[in-house]
């Protein structure tokens, strides 16, 4: 029985395993097909010019480490994800008031609607959406349209025997009539 001998690798084998290794770690250019040239509107690499580099991976033909943009992708999807959260809670959280109106005839306990019957119909829209600020609370937005309400409706001549309803909306009860006001 012979022994086989095993061929020892020198220090330029390694490095060669060592180059294949990172080089399908690493992310391959798009924009260079990982050539280091630009590609023309043609797909072909670029041919004139010395020194022509894609501006992308600056002629290496890699982006870097697939890795390395697998965390920085999940990192910006983080974020993304963080913002849109911050968002939907603002808009769930988020409470308006404003001033409707009640033609006589119409039923006060519909919203809107478009029969021709008048007793199918309900609060219009007037005039007046408020809108809470994160920093505004319930009483200062119903506040805001109260005052509206006493500064341009309450002695106008344009809004006289008109029933009008202060309606609060919030994301999650949606609107609610909060009080109802005659003009004279």
């Amino acid at each position: 029985m012979k022994k086989e001998i095993e061929k020892k690798k020198t220090i330029a084998d390694i490095e060669k395993e060592i180059q294949v290794i990172e080089k399908h770690l690493q992310e391959e250019c798009p924009k260079c097909d990982g050539t280091g040239k630009p590609r023309t509107k043609t797909g072909e690499p670029a041919k004139t010019g010395k020194n022509v580099k894609c501006k992308e991976c600056f002629g290496t033909g890699a982006l870097g480490y697939k890795i390395d943009m697998l965390l920085k992708s999940v990192g910006d999807i983080k974020k993304d994800i963080r913002k849109i959260r911050e968002d939907l809670k603002a808009h769930m959280n988020r409470q308006t008031a404003e001033i409707r109106v009640l033609p006589e005839g119409h039923n006060p306990s519909l919203q809107g609607g478009n029969s021709k019957v008048k007793w199918e119909k309900g609060w219009e829209d007037y005039t007046g959406v408020f809108y809470v600020d994160p920093i505004d609370e319930k009483k200062i937005v119903l506040e805001k349209a109260k005052k509206h309400f006493k500064e341009y409706f309450e002695n106008g001549v344009y809004h006289r025997n008109k029933k009008l309803g202060v309606f609060l909306t919030t994301g999650v009860s949606g609107k609610q009539l909060i009080e109802e006001v005659k003009t004279d």
